[in-house]
């Protein structure tokens, strides 16, 4: 029994071994990363209730009430469809907007781009207030169940992680989907993206998409599992999941179906359900879109038409990358007139940026989110003249819309967490609110008499402030006339009103999802008549409609891609019959109010003679000024009223408390690690942060097996400000040798770091530090005697820019552009000759050329200059077991000798990777590399299945080619340096001969990387070209990922 437990612990003390391989093993190549900016200071409080705590900041008090009480609602039904209700408070952080999460720390450092180690899962939500509450409390009910979903498959404590990191691994539609369907369950986003993708024969199998689609098709996954096996298979699959380890395996296992018959009957599930709507119009079939194919999946935004009718003005979005686009109506051709923005992987972006609208027929413009702020900017086409400002008074601008004469902007706003209508007097820069209530106000539009229609899911026509409130399940339409005391409730169906615009003094249109699809509608809102215009598979998801010219422009899901089209003949004449539905209207109907009869018409816009254009009479409200970035604590509102809708129930809260900084740890692992130098030893690390992730601890040792070669660190972040600063102290100790001579060599270093980022993808950076190297000759009892200690003193400072634009498609594979440019200055306080500096490049491109496969390239330098220049260490590769050291050519900057201090040794820099040749085939003060690799993941760029084996999920096939040079000297062609020229010294003269030998090092090969117990392996072999001779072919087996 005995036995058998030691060999259980020893098998499980290997897999956490391997398992937990670390990054800095085989990261000695430069590291990149991006940044997270804080444009704003978050000084955060939270209230707790019995199963959550809420944490929030200034401006967000009273969203704070609101989602701690939806959040315990929901507790419940989490709980019963998960079959978990967590051990310990799940943690809610709540941000007044999407460009304010955007500035979190938190996930920020410990992303799965280097592998292996094991990463703890914390329940902590995220959520963003996006301006709409409705949406707010599906995103908080999505997030803590992706959040639990994540605890239950993958663990929440180091045992389950350690497991889970090993045999575990899901699609993105899994956990993704999951969420969505539990929070959100079939809606109506997720039938239309359905609908389309099997209306065009796009649907493909559900491990081939990724990012939003991923999640959309995943949410169609389990209604699909819901619908057909009961409600109670949501659970049981995600209960054999954790035993399984599986997607395939475990829904094999709970449907008793297998998975590709599975997977066919989901398709047809969706094809079945697409025939409702069959006879429906399909966009693509009538119209050329404007945008073309839409291949890389931009979402596109505000088609807008200027006022004459001949242009067309839309935005499109990748990920938070922008650019805005004006288009000839007539011709179609279209041109460039903004881009910005940074394409975000590892963040919420925010993809309805910027919005656009028409001031004039030659003014255009757009509200853009940047650096965490507002930019409202004109263009004008005929001056050529923008001008921009900031708007303080708001979170973020929902949308927003002109009056005719270009005087007056309507806006539907956050203010301090709700979404309300707005007017601006452009002249006087003049704010007047007009609701200020919870309800969701969208799409405000301005009409005849400047009255003010837009959408509201409001219960009643007041304008009263109501802080507690229950809002109605669907959205209808609301007319603002200037000086009113109420409103005018447009009469409606049980459906949802959005988008409305006026197309006269009596008619209205605007988009109505009454069939389940949203189509073009025209209203008489004296008669209460209305009628479709459209009559289309899949939704419009905006309009705008020029009037004039008769043309209309929308966007729309079609061919599997968002969309924008032109309808050149297109007549509000023009009535159509809708005479399909889908079912998913018929289950969103049962959760809407009855169909609502016209009321008596005694409140009618009419449209009365105008003494100026500025019928809008700002001068009997109150106004502020957007300069102010604070509103008064009451704002009066424009009338009081007292009937109440029907209030909302609040639970009661303990707090608020201020937030304090308690620790908790990210990682831990354990790892072998090949220091090319050193050799084999084991590093362990621990690296801890707060919640918010603004103050960071990692700590870490590594040593070799003789407990005498060793290397110690700490380090503290603070990454609260603008400017991240951190303090690091690092102690590393080598002890050499060879024959009869042994040495010590020890070196202290204690470092500050100022790192200003840019932008997301670049940033600066100082590091001023101090640092101490030993040296002790330990040969023998003579030598200790006769060489005493030699000890030096460096004051210095390391300068860097890093640019980093990468995204990852999976392990291994990188798309994009990394470059980084060092510059260190070392100062040695005893002795100037002891002076050093060096630069180092390195520059890195990822090129998609089809599917997975990727061109990597990447060409470094490197130079070390000054009294007493250091050197590289040039060839092998990182990580590599089993290795090789030669002896440096002319010169061996590793080499030791008795009495000999060659301190020198803890500065060398290692380059790698230059395959063929053993570690230290070259050394020099200077280097350059070029390297070459074609990376193909071989089975999942031939299968677009799931594929379950991490081992053949990740299986990659290499070529490579790595060419590159070390040399002592000005440059690498002439014949003084320490390739070419080689001195003899005699005894009464010295000898100097010239080899005239080709500098460089040539590699060339093939190899295997993927994913087993639990570390990505690689396997290569190469063969060296020197001096034009083909070298015998030299074996590589290292741990971690490639340049």
């Amino acid at each position: 029994m005995l036995r058998t437990r030691l060999g259980i612990f020893t098998c499980a003390l290997l897999f956490f071994l391997l398992q937990s391989f670390t990054s800095v093993a085989q990261m000695s190549q430069d590291q990149f990363g991006k940044n997270r900016i804080q444009y704003k200071k978050f000084e955060w409080k939270l209230v707790s209730t019995d199963n959550f705590d809420v944490y929030y900041y200034f401006e967000g008090e009273s969203l704070a009430p609101i989602a701690a009480t939806h959040v315990e609602s929901v507790f419940r039904k989490l709980e019963s469809a998960l079959g978990y209700g967590g051990f310990n408070k799940t943690k809610v952080l709540i941000y007044n907007s999407t460009s304010d999460l955007q500035q979190s720390n938190i996930g920020l450092q410990y992303n799965s781009a280097v592998g292996g180690s094991t990463n703890l899962v914390k329940p902590t939500v995220e959520v963003a207030f996006n301006g709409d509450l409705t949406t707010f409390k599906e995103d908080l009910t999505e997030g803590i169940a992706r959040t639990w979903i994540k605890v239950i498959l993958f663990g929440g404590n180091f045992k389950e992680v350690l497991q889970s990191s090993y045999f575990l691994s899901l699609p993105d539609w899994y956990v993704n989907g999951a969420s969505e369907f539990i929070a959100k369950g079939w809606n109506r986003e997720m039938d239309n993206y359905m609908r389309d993708l099997a209306t065009s024969n796009k649907l493909r199998n559900p491990s081939s998409y990724s990012g939003d689609e991923a999640t959309l098709i995943g949410q169609s996954v389990w209604q699909f599992i819901s619908d057909r096996y009961g409600p109670d298979m949501f659970t049981n699959i995600l209960q054999i999941t954790r035993i399984y380890r599986s997607d395939r395996s475990s829904i094999e296992a709970a449907t008793g179906s297998y998975f590709k018959n599975f997977i066919q009957d989901w398709k047809s599930y969706y094809a079945e359900k697409a025939m409702a709507m069959d006879g429906a119009f399909v966009y693509d079939e009538y119209f050329k879109a404007v945008n073309g194919a839409n291949h890389k999946g931009r979402e596109v935004t505000t088609p807008v038409l200027s006022f004459d009718g001949k242009y067309l003005a839309y935005s499109a979005n990748y990920k938070g990358r922008y650019t805005v686009f004006l288009t000839n109506t007539e011709t179609l051709k279209k041109k460039k007139i903004h881009s910005g923005g940074f394409k975000l992987n590892d963040q919420v972006a925010i993809t309805n940026n910027p919005k656009l609208a028409w001031q004039s027929e030659s003014v255009l413009a757009t509200v853009i989110i940047k650096r965490g702020k507002i930019i409202y900017t004109t263009h004008d086409f005929v001056s050529h003249k923008n001008e921009k400002r900031v708007i303080e008074v708001f979170h973020q601008i929902n949308s927003y819309s002109f009056s005719s004469d270009g005087k007056f902007i309507a806006f539907s706003a956050d203010e301090k967490g709700q979404a309300d209508i707005w007017l601006y007097d452009i002249d006087r820069a003049k704010y007047l609110k007009i609701t200020n209530d919870e309800y969701d106000d969208h799409s405000p539009s301005f009409g005849p008499g400047n009255n003010v229609i837009f959408s509201s899911n409001r219960n009643d026509d007041t304008l009263s402030t109501y802080t507690r409130y229950q809002s109605a399940p669907n959205y209808s339409l609301f007319i603002y006339k200037p000086g009113s005391k109420t409103l005018k409730k447009i009469s409606a169906q049980g459906c949802n009103y959005t988008q409305p615009t006026f197309l006269n003094a009596t008619t209205i249109l605007y988009l109505n999802d009454n069939n389940g699809v949203q189509n073009l509608y025209k209203q008489d809102i004296n008669t209460g008549e209305a009628v479709p215009l459209t009559n289309n598979v899949t939704d419009i998801l905006e309009y705008n409609y020029n009037a004039k010219q008769q043309l209309l422009a929308f966007s729309a899901r079609s061919n599997g891609k968002e969309k924008v089209f032109i309808d050149t003949a297109f007549s509000v004449m023009d009535v159509v019959e809708i005479t399909n539905k889908t079912e998913q209207s018929n289950i969103t109907r049962k959760k809407i109010l009855p169909p609502e009869k016209p009321k008596p018409t005694t409140n009618l816009i009419k449209v009365t003679p105008k003494q100026n254009e500025d019928d809008i009479d700002l001068d009997k409200v109150y106004f502020e000024s957007d300069v102010t970035s604070l509103l008064p604590k009451k704002v009066i509102p424009v009338v009081k009223d007292s009937n109440s809708p029907p209030k909302r129930s609040m639970i009661s809260t303990y707090g608020p408390y201020d937030y304090k900084n308690l620790f908790g740890t990210d990682i831990v692992s354990a790892a072998i690690q090949v220091d090319p130098l050193r050799g084999l030893g084991l590093l362990v690390e621990s690296k801890m942060s707060d919640l918010m992730g603004n103050h960071r601890v990692n700590l870490g040792f590594f040593g070799i097996a003789d407990i005498k070669s060793s290397s110690i660190w700490g380090e503290y972040l603070y990454l609260k400000r603008r400017v991240d600063m951190s303090v690091r102290f690092n102690r590393s100790t080598y002890f050499p040798t060879d024959g009869n001579v042994s040495h010590r060599y020890a070196m202290n270093t204690v470092e500050s770091k100022f790192s200003l980022p840019f932008t997301v993808y670049s940033r600066i950076s100082a590091s001023p530090f101090v640092s101490t190297t030993r040296f002790s000759d330990l040969s023998d009892f003579t030598t200790i005697v006769n060489y005493p200690d030699q000890k030096r003193l460096y004051v210095g400072s390391k300068f860097e820019f890093v640019y980093d634009n990468t995204i990852s498609s999976g392990m291994n594979m990188l798309q994009g552009t990394r470059a980084k440019v060092s510059f260190d200055t070392y100062i040695n306080t005893a002795d100037s000759k002891g002076n050093f500096n060096r630069i180092n490049v390195d520059i890195r491109r990822y090129q998609k050329i089809h599917r997975g496969l990727i061109l990597a390239m990447r060409g470094s330098f490197g130079r070390s200059f000054g009294q007493s220049p250091k050197s590289y260490v040039f060839g092998g590769m990182d990580n590599w077991l089993f290795n090789g050291t030669d002896n440096g050519g002319i010169k061996n900057p590793l080499a030791i000798a008795a009495g000999g201090d060659n301190s020198d040794i803890m500065f060398a820099k290692y380059v790698t990777n230059v395959r063929g040749f053993k570690y230290n085939a070259q050394s020099g003060n200077s280097y350059f590399l070029a390297n070459l690799e074609l990376r193909l993941p071989i089975v999942k760029y031939i299968y677009s299945g799931s594929i379950s084996s991490a081992f053949l999920r990740n299986l990659q096939l290499v070529t490579f080619t790595d060419i590159g040079a070390a040399w002592y000297g000005s440059n690498p062609f002439t014949t003084d340096n320490s390739l070419n020229k080689t001195i003899i010294p005699g005894a009464s003269f010295q000898a100097e001969v010239n080899n005239y030998r080709n500098p460089f090092l040539y590699g060339y090969g093939f190899g295997a990387r993927t994913f087993m117990f639990g570390y990505y392996v690689k396997g290569d072999i190469a063969w060296g070209i020197k001096d034009n001779v083909q070298l015998s072919p030299q074996f590589y087996f290292t741990f971690g990922y490639d340049f």
